[in-house]
């Protein structure tokens, strides 16, 4: 069977690109600290400045990237910016290269008891929780790929792994959202998958390899259970439709001359 509706997807994709050669720097302002960045985009720095580089954006597309900062110690009550966003990029439909606003990020601080600097940290806000968790399950499943490639015999810790992060997924302050729920039915068919060397040959390591690298590029299909909804998907059928492609069957297979 020979599908042309694969072609006019990725024909649909092609066109339905946005933005290319995507830089997004982050510049911490001393005496803060830029501690990590949580992606698989390559990232430069220099100096305090730290450049993520996105290949491309599709239309309607979003990326979070997911970044942590450690603010140094102050007495001062009144607003502080401690850190600065800015982003440019190139434009299919133009050479010419466009930027966005700087985004400035502040902080004002207030006296909290211990008992209330604890209870503000376990209560992050939902979406910055679910990038957690997304993190969280793509290094999990990267784990599970790299422990096999180590030792095809020792699926029992690769297992514990993934059930740990099972555990913590669960325990988020996101776990009831569908994103997050998503996340868990990845981490359970991760663990389906590797039950046995068998399993793990029989497709298991292809499927980990495969939604690792989609959870940490945030563009999903239908081999996990997140969907990262936005537009592109919607743009790329609609834009493969145009060309009227359709499913080909080809009742014996070619074979070659001798």
């Amino acid at each position: 069977v020979v599908s042309t509706q694969s072609t006019g997807g990725c024909l649909g994709g092609l066109l339905s690109i946005w933005a290319q050669q995507i830089q997004v720097e982050i510049q911490v302002r001393e005496p803060h600290k830029l501690q990590q960045i949580f992606t698989s985009f390559p990232v430069t720095m220099l100096g305090s400045t730290a450049t993520i580089h996105v290949p491309d954006l599709l239309e309607g597309e979003k990326k979070d990237i997911l970044f942590s900062v450690s603010l140094a110690e102050s007495s001062k009550t009144e607003r502080e910016d401690f850190a600065f966003i800015n982003a440019k990029y190139k434009r299919v439909s133009s050479p010419e290269i466009a930027s966005l606003p700087t985004t400035t990020l502040c902080i004002k601080r207030r006296e909290m008891t211990e008992e209330q600097v604890k209870q503000l940290r376990t209560q992050a806000s939902q979406e910055v929780d679910q990038q957690r968790n997304r993190v969280l399950t793509a290094e999990a499943i990267k784990s599970a790929v790299q422990a096999y490639e180590a030792n095809p015999n020792n699926l029992e810790m690769v297992r514990n792994t993934l059930l740990q992060v099972k555990q913590r997924l669960e325990k988020s302050s996101s776990r009831d959202s569908t994103f997050t729920r998503g996340l868990v039915s990845d981490v359970d068919e991760c663990l389906l998958r590797y039950r046995s060397e068998q399993a793990v040959r029989s497709g298991g390591y292809a499927w980990a390899q495969q939604a690792q690298q989609q959870h940490w590029g945030q563009r999903a299909n239908q081999n996990t259970n997140v969907s990262y909804s936005n537009q592109s998907q919607v743009c790329m059928q609609g834009r493969a439709r145009h060309y009227n492609l359709s499913l080909i069957h080809i009742s014996e297979p070619t074979r070659l001359r001798r």
